[in-house]
């Protein structure tokens, strides 16, 4: 259960910044983090980023309504406007793609050095399953991240460790009242129905959104010191040139797949899991001496493997 003891100890990453903004929907998980910074007895300033996305009539209200309560707690609000046109499909990410981008132009402008959100406990469990059922591997089964870079902007989210259920019981206690979305109960959207299974049916077999979240830890875990091996691995076995990379064929083969492949992830950064797995398979096995991938041009000699930004004609895509 979430008191205002609790606040100072679930934000202490944003302590050391001057100014920091919080992305607010106007939801509980959103507004929970709200009264949660304006009780944390830090010296920050923080300042509520609203987005109005204009996809509902209600939006422009709404937008209203969480400035408000960020007013009464005592943090400035500003509420942002979408007004770019709308794309008919993949409106989501869209719209994620939109939020993010206005904040950090608005903390631009505002000063503020970071952001915060409110993802929680219940978006780490939602983020597994959605993840799972694409078949991805440890990258993408492994937690969100608590701290990344978004358009430029550090981007915090101190909550992965707390339940949705314990933000809204928060706000029940303190009389703050909050937004429902009606796209998070929509069935025409995936996330909300894993939502309504992970509550459910998976709940039911023990999977809860906390065991789900450890997991997803120690996959985090786990894919850090992978990343440090594979570097490791890389450095041993490759020398930078001035176009590219040059490695030893026989030092390459002697590693295990999953470093192989996480090398090959450092150099190209860009690329599918599958992809990268296909061109694992080529340097192996293949039987054609060059082919590219994702802009690069892979050459494969006797004993030696060549990457380097693609500049030739008529090699197979692989």
């Amino acid at each position: 259960m979430l008191e205002a003891s609790d606040a100072g100890r679930v934000l202490a990453p944003l302590s050391g910044f001057q100014t920091v903004g919080i992305a607010l929907s106007g939801g509980a998980d959103s507004t929970g983090l709200l009264w949660l910074a304006a009780h944390c007895g830090f010296a920050t300033r923080f300042s509520a980023l609203i987005v109005d996305h204009g996809l509902r009539p209600e939006s422009e209200a709404e937008a209203l309504q969480a400035a408000r309560v960020a007013q009464e707690l005592g943090i400035a609000a500003h509420i942002l406007k979408w007004t770019e046109d709308k794309p008919t499909t993949g409106i989501q990410a869209a719209a994620r793609q939109a939020r993010y981008r206005l904040m950090a132009q608005a903390a631009g402008r505002l000063g503020i050095e970071a952001l915060a959100t409110g993802h929680n406990l219940d978006d780490v469990a939602e983020t597994f399953l959605m993840r799972l059922a694409r078949g991805s591997g440890l990258d993408g089964l492994a937690s969100i991240p608590a701290q990344t870079v978004i358009e430029g902007l550090p981007v915090f989210r101190p909550l992965l460790d707390v339940p949705h259920a314990d933000l809204v019981a928060l706000l029940g206690r303190e009389g703050i009242g909050w937004i429902e979305d009606p796209s998070n109960q929509s069935a025409h959207f995936e996330r909300a129905r894993l939502r309504a299974v992970l509550g459910e049916a998976l709940a039911a077999l023990g999977l809860s959104a906390g065991k789900i979240g450890l997991s997803a830890r120690r996959l985090g875990r786990a894919r850090a010191a992978l990343e440090i091996e594979a570097a490791r691995f890389l450095a041993q076995i490759s020398v930078r040139e001035d176009d590219g990379w040059r490695f030893s064929l026989e030092g390459y083969r002697a590693g295990m797949a999953e470093i192989r492949i996480r090398a090959l992830w450092l150099v190209l950064a860009q690329g599918e899991l599958a992809q990268i797995e296909r061109l694992d398979d080529w340097i192996l096995a293949g039987d054609r001496p060059a082919t590219t991938l994702g802009g690069f041009e892979i050459r494969r000699g006797t004993d030696f493997l060549q990457i380097r930004p693609e500049n030739a004609r008529g090699i197979p895509v692989l």
